[in-house]
C-alpha cells in the first residue's frame, strides 16, 4: 500500500469515515467546477480541517460538501 493510501485510511479512520472520505482538494475542484485557489481559500475561511498528504491537499468529503452547499 503506497504511503498516500495508508495516509489517507489512518486520517479516515481518525474521523470515522471510509478511506474515500478523504479526498483532494483537486478532484473537488474539477468536479464543481471551481479553481483550486478558490475552493482551498473557501475551505481556509470556513475553519475546514485540511490535511496535508505527500505535498497534496485533502479534505473530508463530507465536511467539504457541507461547507459547498452552505456558500
Amino acid at each position: 500500500m503506497a504511503h498516500e493510501e495508508v495516509l489517507k485510511s489512518f486520517y479516515a479512520r481518525l474521523k470515522g469515515v471510509a478511506s474515500d472520505g478523504v479526498t483532494r482538494i483537486v478532484d473537488l475542484a474539477k468536479e464543481f467546477g471551481m479553481s483550486y485557489r478558490a475552493l482551498r481559500d473557501l475551505f481556509h475561511t470556513s475553519g475546514l480541517e485540511m490535511l496535508w498528504i505527500g505535498g497534496k491537499a485533502f479534505v473530508y468529503r463530507h465536511e467539504a460538501v457541507r461547507v459547498l452547499t452552505a456558500s
